[in-house]
């Protein structure tokens, strides 16, 4: 028995190894094309780094992010720009500067919602609501998250309406409001 977790234990550190070291080799990949590309390309490839870079490197990620978002204005390119805004509100996330993430959450909301991209707001709503259930705005982030949960039903998105009704779950749970717990994680 003892065997069986040591080696499950060491696939799972492998597991997460690998994945670092993908993860590492992506953003080193996507650096190397960037001396390359200018314009909406070039915005993309920022994004993309920043995404990649958010949550092991914050700093560096809030740098190409910072880029990608003036190349944005520059170019007058709003949609770019609203993934740029985002992505540096979860790097600023993961640094605990979370009213900071709040005000570049909700400039990409001003943005999607001008574009209606359904799919880019459940993903800032969800993170929205995460911030305010950590600053202590329990009914807040219960609105936000039902507002999340409606575009995903919209859309007939299975993950996203299963992982926003896991967050609410949660959320009941940790508020001990067990009856209503139960009901969203079923």
């Amino acid at each position: 028995m003892k065997s069986k977790i040591n080696i499950i234990s060491a696939i799972f550190c492998f597991l997460i190894f690998l994945s670092s070291v993908q993860s590492q080799t992506q953003v080193d990949s996507l650096k190397g094309l960037l001396s390359k590309s200018e314009g909406k390309t070039k915005i993309k490839l920022l994004v993309k780094i920043g995404y990649f870079l958010s949550s092991e490197n914050p700093n560096e990620a809030i740098k190409y992010l910072n880029e990608a978002i003036e190349l944005s204005d520059r170019t007058n390119n709003k949609w770019n720009k609203a993934d740029a805004l985002f992505n540096k509100g979860v790097a600023l996330w993961h640094l605990g500067e979370i009213n900071q993430s709040d005000t570049y959450y909700e400039n990409a909301i001003e943005i999607y919602e001008e574009f209606n991209d359904s799919l880019s707001m459940i993903k800032v709503l969800n993170s929205q609501a995460i911030n305010h259930q950590m600053k202590g705005n329990v009914d807040l982030a219960f609105e936000t998250f039902l507002r999340s949960l409606d575009f995903a039903k919209k859309m007939g998105d299975k993950a996203t309406i299963f992982n926003t009704l896991l967050n609410i779950g949660i959320m009941y749970d940790n508020n001990s409001n067990y009856d209503k717990c139960l009901y969203y994680y079923y």
